[in-house]
């Protein structure tokens, strides 16, 4: 290690974590609390056990709208005479088929105004829903407001 790194490098058999009562303060500390890893770096305080390293809040930053669905989902439209009002993907993996996410489409003077996204949970319970509304400029979208419930 190069000196003055401030990184230390030693082997040691045994380290014993003692049960802390708080949490860690300070970004970059790691503690024993109440039968959990606890630590803190720049994000906050987070549990080194919780789903995957992140939280649900962290992760629900990273626009899960968007992600992509399995290659194994089943999309389902439906239709008012020739114009999609609904689009369910499913998942594919048993029947009966889980839904994953709805999206409805609301039409205003024979244009998309609206389309109002659900994802589901693994037991089919709307875990968020995002309302997109279209403003347009003639034939063309001028702006899409997003809004997340």
């Amino acid at each position: 290690m190069p000196a003055g790194s401030g990184i230390r490098g030693e082997t040691v058999d045994e380290i014993l974590f003692l049960n802390q009562t708080d949490e860690p303060a300070d970004e970059g500390m790691l503690w024993y609390n109440d039968g959990s890893f606890k630590a803190r770096d720049g994000t906050g305080l987070f549990d080194l056990r919780s789903a995957g390293g992140i939280t649900e809040a962290q992760h629900e930053a990273l626009d899960t709208l968007v992600h992509f669905i399995d290659e194994t989902s089943f999309d389902e439209f439906t239709y008012l005479g020739s114009r999609p009002t609904k689009l369910t993907t499913y998942d594919q993996e048993a029947l009966p088929r889980k839904k994953i996410r709805e999206q409805e489409f609301i039409y205003s003077l024979g244009k998309v105004s609206q389309i109002v996204t659900k994802q589901y949970d693994a037991s089919e319970n709307v875990k968020m829903t995002v309302t997109e509304t279209f403003n347009y400029s003639g034939l063309r979208v001028a702006s899409v407001t997003r809004v997340k419930s």
